[in-house]
């Protein structure tokens, strides 16, 4: 995760890596990055199985971490190659929408 977004809340979309405990996991992110996922209180790493996908949604305490976070898991056959190439299509339409104005 770049650093402009450290203290902010940011969403990945990745394969679970490693289960570490019941509340953290190691995600893959698409772009091969490894994040761990620290989740939030209550929030159980159950579904969190290896080589599963799945979105996070959380903090970001660092350049590798991701706090206080929830995840939803995706179906096997989950595409996260075009899950991002739907993802750069989009931000390049809706730059607009999130650029400051001049």
């Amino acid at each position: 995760m770049a650093k402009q977004w450290i203290g902010k809340p940011v969403t990945l979309v990745g394969k679970v890596d490693k289960v570490i405990n019941q509340s953290e996991f190691s995600l893959r992110s698409s772009d091969d990055q490894e994040v761990l996922v620290q989740l939030a209180k209550g929030t159980d790493s159950a579904q969190a199985n290896i080589g599963k996908a799945v979105e996070v949604r959380g903090i970001a305490k660092d350049a590798s971490t991701l706090a206080s976070a929830q995840f939803t898991t995706y179906e096997a056959d989950f595409d996260i190659q075009s899950y991002e190439q739907m993802l750069e299509y989009y931000h390049g339409m809706c730059r607009h929408l999130t650029e400051p104005a001049h």
